[in-house]
């Protein structure tokens, strides 16, 4: 049984991505203190919505914390005296450390996971850490358990510090382009559908082509602009505009180490 205490935003995310495998046979046991977050998956047969912190860690071997940083207290305050040695916590908040879950959850077996949003459409980009603690009989299962869910990314505690701005906050810098570029559609006289469409499948495919060709992101880029064309003016434009510069920020800006 694989569990998830806390069925928001990130929580539910990653219930759509894991049962968008059609190839597993997992059962999830899931709980949140608001009811209406858990009644979109009342209907599923792989899911069971418990009555308790306390139930989903009881029958479930892994258990992803998916609750607000502010929550995590209560929750361990809850859970600590009824985890059992071979279990295994994920937490998905960039705030605790793996010393401090450590502490604060008296269990040894932690790893730290920074998500996104789209790995509920299996193709996130997902940075995982874990404790010296975890075996790796259950590092390979998670690899299992999440290989549906998009780029799976092993690293050092450090770099899930260094991945949130690229791949977890990331997502949301990718809605603003897409949003940017829609608006620009339609300022040139494009429907508000097509131009939003437009630009989402025109980042989708810049994606692919970095992944496929494996060539620097610039050297695509100069491969699209012609001399004197109008692509290299509008490069010329966002370099005028410092947007290289405020991506670059941005990313900086979510920068944070964990306590």
């Amino acid at each position: 049984m694989i569990g998830i205490i806390g069925i928001g935003n990130i929580g539910s995310a990653l219930l759509k991505g894991l049962l968008n495998d059609q190839t597993n046979d997992y059962k999830y046991a899931i709980y949140d203190v608001f009811e209406e977050s858990t009644s979109p998956f009342l209907e599923d047969e792989k899911v069971k919505v418990k009555t308790s912190n306390i139930e989903v860690v009881k029958d479930s071997k892994y258990v992803f914390l998916c609750v607000k940083p502010y929550h995590f207290d209560k929750v361990a305050s809850e859970v600590k005296d009824v985890l059992k040695e071979e279990q295994v916590l994920i937490s998905l908040a960039p705030n605790f450390s793996l010393d401090t879950l450590k502490e604060m959850f008296n269990h040894s077996r932690v790893v730290r996971m920074m998500p996104a949003t789209s790995m509920q459409v299996n193709r996130g980009v997902i940075a995982l850490s874990k404790s010296s603690f975890v075996e790796e009989t259950d590092k390979v299962q998670l690899d299992i358990l999440l290989a549906n869910m998009g780029y799976l990314y092993w690293t050092k505690e450090e770099g899930i510090n260094q991945t949130i701005g690229v791949a977890g906050s990331g997502i949301a810098f990718g809605f603003s382009m897409i949003e940017a570029m829609g608006q620009g559609g339609i300022a040139n006289g494009l429907k508000a559908e097509e131009a939003y469409r437009m630009a989402a499948e025109t980042l989708v495919g810049a994606g692919e082509m970095v992944l496929r060709m494996r060539k620097h992101p610039a050297q695509l880029r100069d491969g699209v602009c012609s001399p004197g064309g109008l692509t290299i003016k509008g490069v010329a434009k966002l370099e005028e505009k410092g947007f290289k510069s405020a991506v670059i920020e941005a990313v900086k800006e979510t920068y944070y180490k964990a306590d």
